[in-house]
This record gives structure tokens, sequence and C-alpha cells, in this order.
């Protein structure tokens, strides 16, 4: 079983001990500065994502109230190709969509990143990754 990444940039997991929470900015932060990460997952070239669509279901003070739509782009077929044992890391609103979409080959194979971590307020990993469908 392999670890796909099929986002744009590297997956960096980072340990626990190097991070601390920042109460202040609710977020957790890399204290050790030095620190490396535990594991870098590339890019695998294979990019999953949505398109973002809206639709106004409501108006409530003037302010529109919409419902996401979401739409698989057509590379998703790259995906369905790959071997059925592997896992694949994906943005949380593709998941999102797979499940709205109620992909079932999709089902136990989505990752997503979890527990991000920060250094000078960007993301720059996380602690781990996240079975989300």
């Amino acid at each position: 079983m392999k670890v796909i990444n099929c986002t744009p940039h590297t997956i960096r997991i980072y340990s626990e001990k190097d991070t601390s929470y920042d109460e202040y900015a609710r977020k957790r932060v890399l204290v050790n500065k030095n620190a490396k990460p535990l594991v870098e997952i590339p890019p695998s070239g294979i990019v999953l994502s949505v398109l973002k669509r809206v639709k106004q279901v409501d108006c409530l003070d003037g302010i529109p109230i919409c419902e996401f739509e979401p739409e698989l782009t057509d590379n998703l077929l790259d995906l369905i190709k790959v071997e059925e044992d592997n896992l694949f890391v994906v943005s949380t609103i593709f998941a999102l969509a797979c499940q709205r979409k109620g992909l079932e080959v999709f089902r136990g194979k989505l990752l997503t990143v979890g527990s991000p971590v920060y250094l000078g307020g960007r993301p720059i990993g996380c602690l781990n990754l996240i079975k989300t469908y």
C-alpha cells in the first residue's frame, strides 16, 4: 500500500514534539526551527480538484445564502486507474465532493491533511493525515 499525493504541493509531516499550541493564535506552531519533517510526500503529478460552484438558495437580510455544488474535474479518471490498495491525499473539498456524489470507488481511500503546523503565520506542514472518506 502506498500513499499518493494528489495535491500540487509537498505534504510535510512534523513530529508533535517539535510544535506547541499557540493559545492566542489558536494554531499549532513549529517551535524547533531546525526541525526536519518526519516524512515528505511529493506531488504525484495527478492533481485532483473540484470546481467550486455555489447556488444561492436564500437571502437573509440582504445576505445571499448559498449551497456548495461540487463538480469533479475530468482528471478523476486518472485516479481510478491507479491500484486499488493505495491511499490518496486530496483536498478536503475534493473528499467532500466524492462523498456528496456517492463515489464508492473512493470509500476508505481518501486522506486529507490534519492538524496543520504553522511557522511565521504560514502553514508549512501537518502532524498527521486524516482518513476522510
